[in-house]
């Protein structure tokens, strides 16, 4: 059963927190313009869902504690009490190639307090780097250093000549331009 949308600003006052929380990594502070809001009536809890290109993150926040009973057949069968939670799971929003379903993972999750939020902020910040893949194939041998440029000045006067061919080709037309000194190489 799909959870209904629930408006932010009609959320319980216990949950202003979560929302201060969140406005450090939306932009502008804009939570409404990159969160969406779910109630899970079952624990009276809320669910804010934020999305990137490539997943969609869950955060279940439940700041209080409470009484949760458990019942089949109309008959209540056990009772427990649920502590203040925060959490985090993350779902790919599409199946890699050759797969039908997306794949997830659990991000930290733990007591309803800043320091739970701040571990589930760095885990989000570190599934969205992406691998630098430049560095991979990079030696220092493909770097300019002093000892590689002495190999280039062919190259440079090359590009030279033909900076000094163009500019003449340019001024040809116009007497009023004198000629370049031609360029030298130290």
């Amino acid at each position: 059963m799909r959870k209904a949308t629930f408006p932010l600003n009609a959320l319980p006052q216990a949950y202003n927190e979560v929302i201060s929380w969140l406005s450090e990594i939306c932009r502008s502070n804009k939570v409404e313009d990159h969160v969406v809001c779910y109630h899970n009536s079952e624990g009276d809890s809320y669910d804010f869902t934020l999305y990137t290109k490539e997943h969609r993150y869950n955060i279940k926040a439940h700041p209080y504690s409470s009484k949760q009973s458990t019942s089949r057949d109309g008959k209540v069968i056990g009772e427990s009490n649920s502590a203040p939670y925060l959490g985090c799971t993350v779902t790919s929003r599409k199946p890699r190639a050759g797969e039908d379903w997306n794949r997830g993972n659990d991000l930290p999750d733990g007591s309803y307090n800043k320091a739970t939020w701040d571990r589930i902020k760095n885990a989000i910040i570190a599934y969205e780097l992406v691998k630098i893949s430049f560095r991979q194939h990079t030696t220092t041998k493909h770097l300019a250093t002093p000892e590689t440029m002495r190999d280039m000045p062919p190259v440079i006067e090359t590009i030279k000549v033909m900076h000094d061919a163009i500019e003449q080709a340019f001024n040809e037309d116009d007497p009023a331009v004198p000629p370049s000194k031609p360029h030298t190489i130290n």
